[in-house]
């Protein structure tokens, strides 16, 4: 087929030929040159044994399967900073798989009204403390961590841990009006 002597299948099929060669470029930039050094990089961070990348609408979904650490708070910012390095900083969610028990899970529901408490009135220190009683009438061992941006628990039962991140929304600016 021809128009004004061009053929015009061979532009349509050049056209294809060119979207299909870019999409697939960007495709392969992504994995070979983003996902990949980037689970690389956190799989090399101690403590995550496994790293897995999700895709979402949103972004990404970085889901980490972290081992008995104890010192959460640790990994948990180094998997952020590598994250950051290496997508925006907007575009992804951490996610921690844990090894968790029913009498764990139950034991964090319990706590997490004291959490939801000392992020609005800001007592972490009397929070600590209830958690610290909550834990010990279970026979549970626990860390409670508070930094700028997050709130982390780790509960701990003989082999089995669990994890919790919260995150902290910054105080507001509270405007007076007379």
């Amino acid at each position: 087929m021809k128009y004004r002597k061009l053929r015009i299948d061979i532009m349509v099929a050049l056209a294809l030929l060119t979207v299909f060669i870019l999409v697939g470029g960007q495709i392969a930039y992504g994995r070979f040159f983003v996902e990949r050094p980037l689970l690389n990089e956190l799989q090399s961070i101690p403590g995550v044994t496994t790293a897995k990348l999700e895709k979402t609408p949103a972004g990404h979904d970085i889901v980490l399967q972290i081992s008995a650490v104890g010192n959460l708070p640790s990994v948990y910012q180094q998997a952020k900073d590598v994250a950051r390095r290496n997508l925006s900083p907007d575009s992804f969610t951490l996610k921690i798989v844990d090894n968790r028990t029913p009498l764990l899970t139950e034991l964090y529901w319990q706590m997490q009204i004291h959490i939801e408490e000392a992020v609005v009135q800001g007592n972490f220190a009397t929070v600590a403390e209830r958690i610290s009683d909550l834990a010990a009438t279970k026979g549970v061992s626990e860390n409670f961590y508070v930094d700028e941006e997050c709130i982390y628990l780790e509960l701990y039962q003989d082999e089995t841990y669990l994890y919790a991140v919260r995150h902290r929304v910054p105080p507001q600016r509270r405007t007076v009006t007379t």
